[in-house]
């Protein structure tokens, strides 16, 4: 089978993570994907660096962020209150997810996949400092989207709803640990203001009313709602629906097509003859999008994003308000060698998902009227331009996929 053979049906199991559900909701009571959750915990990652003590690779803390749940895709996600006195589910768990990830490494291009095992290995044993911060993140992105919710009611539903309330009322969760080893005053901060929402949010809601809850007010929660204002408008991604359908019919979100083009860039990079400066490819991708969390996929699609974009400067704080400003005007402009390969596999991430829907003979292009020639001018212009095997590659079998009748999506081999 060929490497570009290999990376598709790898991408068949990251399209799963955005049918996996987890047990806590989105802002309009949906339940989350694990694609949304990964998302926001790359964004959490992207906001939080710029305000660190120590130095950090950025780039890896985005990368174990997109792998850290992968997976999943396989085995599903079991709530953490599930696991928590259950040694024989948490060693089932890990079994299986190894399993999963080992999968994964064998079906990808061997340095690609050895790539994707020794980041999941890597967040799995904690065992850098990058690994470590991820974490904690990823806990935190839990804690805020049940805030965000603004009821969270449904913490007190089955069996781990006292055990919920115990962690965000005592402190004692399950990253105060790490948060102790990494001693970053931000990410303290952070879990500060996070437990002090939630505890809010529980009063509000009517969870819990005890004396320690009762005599918390507004007044106490840290001033520092850049970051979570920012988080809001980041959470609507996973709102945002696109014309592609994911392979149970339901229709995709901006979060799924961001996390997949990503997996698709950290596939691709390792074999591409000039891929650029792979860290801002892929910070260029997490962000390609973001207007829409604002704006939706709207006609006057450019003026539109154009104020978003300005709308969400306004929100966040130096550094970070110039960095994505930046990211979004360079996506959008298109005058860097890494915007336009971007550009590129951005389409083709596209034209393969629509290749991956039920019978796969391109009948979603009929209801666009016109997109699909559009989109292919682009493609053919930007393949040309770019003059890379491996996307001639790609391209290529994504049309053989678009056309053929026999070429099914049934999930990952």
């Amino acid at each position: 089978m060929s490497d570009i053979k290999k990376i598709i049906e790898f991408h068949k199991i990251v399209e799963k993570l955005g049918q996996v559900k987890r047990d806590v909701k989105l802002s309009d009571g949906s339940y989350e994907s694990d694609s949304s959750h990964i998302l926001k915990v790359a964004y959490l990652a992207f906001a939080a660096a710029p305000y660190l003590q120590t130095k950090v690779d950025t780039t890896k803390m985005f990368e174990l962020a997109l792998v850290h749940d992968l997976a999943e895709a396989e085995c599903g996600d079991i709530p953490l209150c599930a696991q928590r006195t259950n040694t024989a589910l948490q060693e089932q768990k890990k079994q299986k997810e190894l399993a999963a990830i080992e999968r994964c490494r064998d079906i990808l291009p061997q340095a690609a996949g050895e790539k994707i095992y020794n980041l999941f290995m890597e967040y799995e044993n904690k065992s850098s400092r990058e690994a470590q911060i991820v974490y904690v993140l990823d806990k935190l992105d839990a804690n805020y989207q049940a805030c965000r919710l603004g009821d969270v009611l449904y913490w007190s539903e089955g069996k781990g709803g006292d055990w919920y309330y115990r962690c965000v009322m005592s402190g004692d969760t399950p990253e105060k640990q790490w948060l102790e080893k990494l001693n970053e005053p931000l990410l303290s901060h952070m879990e500060a203001q996070c437990l002090n929402l939630c505890r809010m949010a529980m009063i509000k809601s009517g969870v819990r009313t005890d004396e320690k809850a009762s005599q918390l007010n507004d007044a106490q929660l840290p001033l520092n709602a850049a970051l979570a204002d920012f988080m809001d408008v980041v959470e609507k991604l996973a709102l945002v629906k696109r014309d592609n359908r994911l392979a149970d019919g339901s229709k995709e979100t901006a979060a799924d097509h961001i996390v997949k083009l990503c997996y698709l860039l950290l596939c691709l990079s390792p074999y591409l003859q000039n891929p650029g400066d792979y860290g801002r490819l892929l910070r260029l991708a997490l962000t390609h999008d973001l207007p829409e969390a604002v704006c939706g996929r709207k006609l006057l699609k450019k003026k539109n994003e154009a104020e978003a974009v300005t709308a969400i400067r306004h929100i966040l704080p130096a550094p970070l308000n110039q960095q994505i400003y930046e990211l979004c005007v360079e996506y959008a402009q298109q005058q860097t060698a890494e915007s336009r390969l971007l550009k590129l596999v951005n389409k083709l991430e596209g034209a393969l998902q629509n290749a991956f829907y039920q019978d796969s003979n391109a009948r979603y292009w009929e209801e666009c009227e016109g997109v699909s020639c559009q989109s292919n001018l682009q493609i053919n212009s930007l393949l040309e331009e770019l003059n890379d095997p491996l996307l001639n590659e790609l391209h290529g079998e994504i049309t053989r996929l678009c056309f053929s009748p026999e070429a099914q999506f049934r999930g990952a081999a």
